[in-house]
């Protein structure tokens, strides 16, 4: 997870107005929060792909793409459970 806020850092502190946006995470806090909404994610496509899965299926009019990011999160979150 600290990957992810590493980034986070990275992107905010190279912004225009980073210097009024001190950035002072906790790392523990941060990823206890970032599985949660991974978790959270899990749940709602799960629920989403058994009661509506058109939502999410190209070929009923759904959105694959969003479908694909979805899982590609997911997947992020395995490897990092796994390391």
């Amino acid at each position: 997870m600290s990957d992810i806020i590493k980034r986070l850092r990275g992107h905010i502190t190279k912004a225009p107005y980073a210097q009024w946006c001190p950035i002072d995470f906790d790392l523990e806090l941060a990823a206890k929060e970032i599985e949660c909404l991974r978790s959270t994610l899990a749940e709602l496509v799960a629920l989403v792909r058994g009661e509506c899965p058109s939502l999410l299926n190209e070929d009923s009019g759904g959105d694959a793409a969003l479908s694909i990011a979805i899982d590609e999160v997911l997947a992020l979150g395995r490897e990092a459970e796994s390391k």
